[in-house]
């Protein structure tokens, strides 16, 4: 699993969490492959849509044989914009980035990429190194953001014709923790059933 992903990984850039400048170890790298089980999520893939940042590097002729490479591509535009909506609360403490997870449409003959398609939209929000918390805690934190995340996502509905991932990442004194949940298992269990808190940390994690 380790190498697999860190081939998958070869060649992207990935915001706050993945940043080189201060989580570049492999340890991290192989921590965050707990993300892979998207991977059996994952559905047919569909064209990034054109209100995105990610606009398609060249139009493809009817012709052309693609080979496909899974990639994970950063949002620049969507990380701000998520990023504006944290709390006061958190902003501090806090980094937000969003990326695509797709596939690249390589040319064979020519060894060129043609067209990105975005199958996922991810949304990892890491928590600056602090004290161990409780699950109580820990529940809370889901809630505060997603409570923004949702705002956001009422003014770009465009955004859930994809599936939504949530990465949650805990430094407890360099001490990662990944908590991994998608946009509807979150709605599940805290708008449907009313869950906050550990009780909300339990339905989701455990």
């Amino acid at each position: 699993m380790g190498l697999l992903y860190s081939i998958f990984l070869a060649g992207c850039t990935l915001p706050g969490l993945l940043s080189t400048s201060s989580f570049d170890s492999e340890t991290v790298i192989e921590q965050k492959a707990t993300i892979s089980w998207r991977m059996t999520e994952t559905v047919q893939s569909a064209i990034l849509p054109t209100s995105t940042s990610f606009p398609v590097t060249a139009t493809a002729p009817s012709e052309v044989q693609c080979t496909y490479v899974w990639t994970l591509k950063q949002d620049d535009d969507l990380s701000i914009l998520f990023s504006s909506a944290l709390p006061d609360s958190v902003s501090d403490s806090t980094e937000l980035g969003v990326t695509w997870y797709g596939e690249n449409c390589i040319n064979i003959e020519k060894n060129e990429l043609v067209r990105f398609y975005a199958s996922t939209l991810e949304i990892t929000v890491l928590f600056a190194e602090g004290d161990i918390q409780s699950e109580q805690w820990m529940g809370e934190q889901i809630v505060v953001l997603m409570d923004e995340i949702e705002e956001i996502l009422l003014d770009r509905p465009d955004l859930e014709e994809f599936p939504i991932l949530l990465h949650f990442v805990f430094d407890f004194k360099g001490e990662l923790q990944y908590l991994n949940f998608n946009l509807e298992a979150y709605r599940l269990a805290h708008d449907k059933n009313d869950l906050m808190g550990e009780e909300l940390y339990s339905a989701l994690f455990e």
